[in-house]
């Protein structure tokens, strides 16, 4: 049978199989989908459980946004714990949305020492923000429910589970319709991400290059990013990338030989873009409505 043949065949099968597992999407299922292995019912039982017992972090830096690496359809809300923990990993260490509160004293923001980040641990408590009943909700993970569909790092000697415990709660709390207990949906505003994780207010804009007033909105989000979590779309790539922070703020003129630092939750790498390639590829930015600006230890 040719490969065409063998599609046609299996690709209502496979359509089928997504709907009854909960893992559909607003994406079409492709040919490509096919051919790279979506995981099946009994892939999806091979890969639960993991054994033991996880750190949540390095003891040494806290949360990182190296630590993450999406699953299927959550870069929406990846995009943005990556920008939380790549700007204050110490209050995203509390792993509290109403710890990102900027009416609470930085005491009770900062410095929140967690047993649970010293050692291997099994559950852990998350509190999120959940949009539709427009309160905070807290849910215990546990590293015995993660699997390899979860974002779980390699450290040295063990794993740190943070981003996957994220998620975990992110799947318990819902609140919005591109994620529930089945798992995460594509499509969404990567806005959702940083309100659902600090309980702020959030926005996505829709930019075209070539528009000042559009570029004058793109560089500004580039260079206020060291206080305000943000992720670009790609649309070449169809792609939600955490914009880095940029050590450009003071910089309130565009300069177009300015060089930003991105990074791909998909691929787990790092990566720089041109002035000139952000404005021809991003169509979309998402982040906080205000600015956020750590206070005490915060990273150099």
């Amino acid at each position: 049978m040719s490969t065409t043949a063998q599609l046609t065949y299996i690709l209502p099968l496979l359509v089928a199989s997504a709907v009854a597992l909960g893992h559909t999407t607003n994406k079409p299922i492709s040919a490509a989908d096919v051919l790279s292995g979506h995981p099946s019912d009994s892939d999806l039982n091979l890969q639960k459980k993991w054994d033991g017992k996880g750190k949540l972090w390095d003891e040494k830096t806290g949360p990182k946004y190296q630590d993450i690496h999406q699953g299927p359809d959550n870069d929406w809300i990846l995009c943005g714990l990556a920008g939380l923990a790549a700007l204050d990993p110490y209050t995203l260490k509390q792993q509290k949305a109403s710890a990102w509160d900027k009416k609470k004293a930085p005491a009770s923001r900062l410095h929140d020492k967690r047993n649970s980040g010293d050692g291997e641990v099994d559950k852990t408590d998350v509190e999120l923000y959940n949009i539709a009943e427009k309160k905070s909700v807290t849910v215990t993970p546990k590293y015995s429910d993660m699997t390899n569909h979860n974002s779980i790092a390699k450290g040295e000697e063990t794993y740190y589970w943070w981003p996957g415990a994220q998620e975990k709660a992110a799947m318990l709390i819902g609140g919005n319709s591109y994620v529930d207990e089945s798992g995460f949906y594509g499509g969404a505003n990567a806005s959702l991400g940083p309100q659902m994780l600090t309980g702020q207010k959030s926005m996505t804009v829709h930019v075209h290059g070539g528009v000042p007033d559009d570029e004058a909105q793109l560089w500004t989000t580039i260079i206020e990013v060291d206080f305000s979590p943000a992720c670009v779309w790609s649309y070449n790539d169809e792609q939600w990338y955490t914009v880095l922070p940029s050590k450009l703020q003071g910089t309130s003129s565009l300069d177009i030989n300015a060089h930003t630092d991105l990074y791909d939750t998909k691929t787990n790498k790092k990566f720089t873009w041109t002035w000139f390639e952000i404005r021809d590829n991003v169509n979309w930015i998402s982040r906080l409505s205000e600015s956020w600006e750590c206070s005490g230890d915060c990273p150099k």
